[in-house]
């Protein structure tokens, strides 16, 4: 097994989800996407995980709404931030 980190494996999932119904106002091509996921993963806390039991208890952590809305309050607060500045 590998060294993953639950919290990009949820920001990645629900960025996804936020592009595909257009609730989040920002450009799609895959530069703009890396730099929203990259700004929040910063402002977000890890969850690493190196087995399968890391990998549940990670998932019961980010299973919490607390922690979605987390997640989408930062996505949504880096795609204002490169919509601002986007770098392609």
């Amino acid at each position: 097994m590998e060294l993953k980190n639950y919290t990009e494996t949820v920001a990645r999932q629900i960025l996804k989800e936020l592009v595909n119904k257009k609730q989040l106002d920002v450009c799609t091509c895959e530069q703009c996407l890396l730099d929203v996921l990259a700004m929040a993963l910063n402002n977000l806390p890890p969850h690493y995980y190196v087995s399968n039991q890391g990998e549940v208890y990670s998932k019961l952590l980010a299973t919490s709404n607390e922690f979605k809305i987390r997640v989408v309050t930062e996505l949504t607060k880096a795609a204002i931030k490169v919509k601002n500045n986007p770098r392609h």
